[in-house]
């Protein structure tokens, strides 16, 4: 036998002919790999992602109530009887609104930062020292932006008289 169909000397008598290629086993997702990222199977690096997202976005929303609101508008430099207890007013409530966004911006950010460090960032018996080193280093910038949070909590705090009245000595 010779030309294209050859595929070289039968096989003995007794040898077994080889089995045919099982299919493999029914599966809800396709075959080769993962196709899922990997924060797909975090839930807490999520929580913490969405968390510090909504926190900023509520410190950006507060920033902007108080520029719009609390700027004195330029009316009052040609007329400044237009500026009487309407715009102060006005002002005062603007600057409570943007206090209490900011207050849960801070929190949000601090409740994500917390969740990054308790549930996120540990390091296994697998862990390389290269990612030990990284893993360390997100750790800090999670703890300061925790500390930072919670310290600026406080001083907004201060500045509602939540605290008893804190007078700056010389002012």
């Amino acid at each position: 036998m010779s030309g294209p169909t050859a595929q070289g000397p039968p096989p003995p008598y007794g040898a077994p002919a080889p089995a045919p290629a099982q299919p493999p086993p029914p599966m809800w997702a396709p075959a080769g790999g993962s196709y899922l990222p990997n924060l797909r199977h975090d839930p807490w690096g999520m929580i913490s992602f969405a968390s510090r997202a909504v926190g900023f976005l509520l410190l950006f929303i507060s920033a902007l109530v108080l520029v719009a609101a609390v700027s004195i508008p330029g009316s009052c430099y040609t007329t400044p009887t237009s500026c009487g207890a309407t715009w102060l007013s006005n002002a005062a409530t603007a600057t409570v609104v943007a206090k209490l966004l900011a207050v849960i911006g801070l929190a949000a950010l601090g409740f994500g930062a917390a969740v990054k460090l308790h549930y996120g960032l540990k390091a296994t018996a697998a862990t390389t020292p290269d990612e030990s080193r990284i893993i360390a280093s997100e750790r800090r910038v999670e703890g300061a932006l925790f500390i930072a949070s919670v310290a600026l909590l406080v001083v907004i705090a201060i500045t509602v008289n939540v605290f008893p009245t804190f007078t700056f000595p010389g002012l």
